[in-house]
């Protein structure tokens, strides 16, 4: 995995490609959002960083906050374009010289956004650069509204030159219909939690089978994988036994079901009810926010860095491998102290971390079924699971009780 720098005077490269300055939609300090790379439906653009890595686990923190950020820049850019259009001004929120308070809201323009990361080759990525789509939808765009997970795994920046990577399991990322499902029961799924629990106090204490958690400080080198780093990181937390957990305005969790909070308790990670492939997870904000847009700045960083951490244990719980990371690429960058007091997982082996699928349903359009912001962990599985099993129509009834589906 490489981590150099791409740019040359003026320019940049995604993987091999040349990027023309026409296809920079935005840039920021270390993020671009780019635009006309084979687009699946109209609007949709590909955030990458600058620096030239392949997996999330490589970005230290200010470059997973800026990236993040430069995707809530695209979504706006795509409300005001698709109010305004070509002419659109970010900075004045619509045709210059018009007097607007701000870019439109989402709810202005009618559109929803699916957000996806295809981490690591196991996961489908087809060039060994990170990049997050940014799909607009809009009432209609597709027969269904998960077709658009087929169409992303088929995608490539330029079909004359790179060839799609579909993932080898591409029919777990094509969804049944909600009541096919498996419903759990509470206690397999505070089960789950529990598992996961365990491996987050393993790792923080240094006694994971191959990772040790903790802060490398600036540059300081990570001497022994093996040897917990000082400070270690806290043990997360669970919410205590009666304490409210909401998903949504409509929808109470049972605490158990959660099995991380991040140290700021702004984040927490839960089990799924109806998982698509074992350890398919969710990462939600604790506060209820129906859309991306109504995070705070302080709350999308906090997500996506849980969304790392949350990854990396699951991940490595479910595909083994490595487990990841985070902030660099090996122990050899983490020799060269590549990580900026970003968190790490710090490998014993050169094993390539476990992929995943990422992925954000932002609006009725994109497929969000339940309004609460919640990212989807599905590890990248290299050999067939067990399927879930399916249920009856009536069976499904009977477990769809109020409060049950997650």
């Amino acid at each position: 995995m490489t981590s150099s720098f791409t740019a040359t005077k003026n320019k940049w490269s995604f993987a091999s490609l040349q990027i023309q300055s026409r296809q920079i939609l935005l840039e920021s300090e270390s993020s671009l959002a780019l635009k006309d790379l084979e687009p699946i439906l109209p609007g949709h653009c590909v955030v990458v960083p600058k620096r030239q890595v392949a997996r999330l686990c490589e970005l230290n923190d200010d470059e997973v906050r800026d990236l993040f950020e430069m995707v809530s820049q695209a979504c706006q850019r795509c409300n005001a374009l698709e109010a305004y259009g070509e002419d659109a001004d970010l900075t004045r929120g619509g045709r210059e010289g018009a007097q607007y308070s701000g870019p439109p809201e989402a709810e202005e323009t009618g559109l929803s956004f699916n957000l996806s990361v295809k981490d690591g080759a196991s996961a489908g990525q087809c060039v060994p650069h990170l990049h997050v789509h940014v799909v607009p939808r809009r009432p209609g765009d597709l027969p269904s509204s998960d077709r658009v997970y087929a169409l992303l795994e088929t995608w490539t920046p330029d079909r004359a030159t790179v060839p799609a990577s579909p993932s080898p399991l591409l029919a777990d990322l094509m969804p049944p219909d909600d009541w096919q499902r498996h419903a759990r029961s509470k206690k397999d799924m505070a089960a789950e939690a529990d598992i996961y629990a365990a491996a987050f106090q393993q790792v923080a204490g240094g006694l994971g089978r191959k990772a040790t958690l903790g802060l490398a400080q600036g540059s300081a080198a990570l001497a022994a994988a093996t040897t917990p780093v000082s400070p270690p990181l806290p043990v997360p937390m669970r919410p205590g036994p009666d304490e409210e957990i909401c998903f949504s305005q409509w929808l109470k969790l049972n605490p158990d079901q959660v099995f991380y909070q991040s140290p700021s308790g702004l984040t927490l990670a839960i089990v799924n009810l109806k998982p698509l492939v074992p350890g398919h997870v969710l990462v939600i904000p604790k506060r209820i926010a129906g859309r991306y847009a109504d995070l705070t700045a302080a709350e999308r960083e906090d997500l996506w860095r849980s969304v790392r951490i949350v990854q990396a244990v699951v991940c490595a719980h479910w595909c083994g491998g490595g487990s990841g990371v985070l902030g660099v690429g090996s122990k050899e960058r983490a020799g060269r102290g590549e990580g900026n007091a970003a968190t790490k997982i710090a490998i014993e082996d050169e094993e390539e971390p476990a992929g995943a699928h990422l992925g954000l349903q932002d609006g009725p359009y994109s497929g969000q079924s339940v309004a609460h912001v919640h990212v989807h962990i599905l590890p990248a599985h290299t050999t067939k699971p067990p399927p879930p099993p399916l249920l009856s129509a009536a069976a499904a009834a009977a477990a769809a009780e109020p409060n049950s589906r997650l």
